[in-house]
């Protein structure tokens, strides 16, 4: 079987909790989403667990509606797997990027997306959500501790697509 992309982490103790609660949050997803029509799943993610408590997130109020009349079937499915006692679902919609009544807080980079990423971002995915952060427009500098940590991480990390992203983050910070 092959080792997990973010395995890596692990290795450090200071990490290893965090990778622990993502592969958690990610296996309750996958979950989720297995007892969920196919229609809904790109409109249905899972937002916290805490203390038997799920909480969901549904992208739009019509995904909402139906996933509501699935809530009994969907906490059973659930229990079969996971401690969860209650589920709450909540609606929390895309918002645009680029509207003339948002204005945006000083000193944040704002974001444009290409069409791709804006139809993955629409479809709620994870790669939609790392395009809008990868494809900005406006660069905001690194501190130096920042690149140090990432050259450090850089160094320890195998060779692969990830050690490569930083190889070319620390480039491009280095030379602006």
């Amino acid at each position: 079987m092959a080792a997990h992309p973010l395995d890596w982490l692990q290795r450090s103790t200071a990490n290893a909790g965090i990778v622990a609660q993502a592969k958690e949050h990610a296996a309750l997803e996958e979950s989720l989403h297995s007892l969920l029509p196919a229609p809904l799943r790109l409109g249905c993610r899972v937002g916290q667990w805490q203390q038997g408590q799920l909480s969901l997130v549904a992208s739009n109020t019509q995904v909402a509606s139906r996933i509501r009349h699935l809530l009994p079937s969907l906490l059973k499915g659930l229990q079969r797997q996971w401690p969860i006692a209650d589920i709450q679902l909540r609606v929390l919609p895309e918002t645009p990027q680029h509207s003339s009544s948002h204005t945006q807080p000083k000193g944040v980079a704002t974001s444009r997306l290409s069409p791709s990423a804006q139809s993955l971002s629409a479809a709620g995915t994870t790669a939609g959500r790392l395009a809008k952060a990868a494809d900005t427009t406006s660069v905001r500098r690194l501190s130096p501790e920042a690149l140090a940590a990432f050259g450090q991480l850089k160094n320890e990390l195998p060779e692969g697509p990830l050690a490569e992203a930083l190889r070319q983050l620390l480039k491009h910070h280095q030379q602006n």
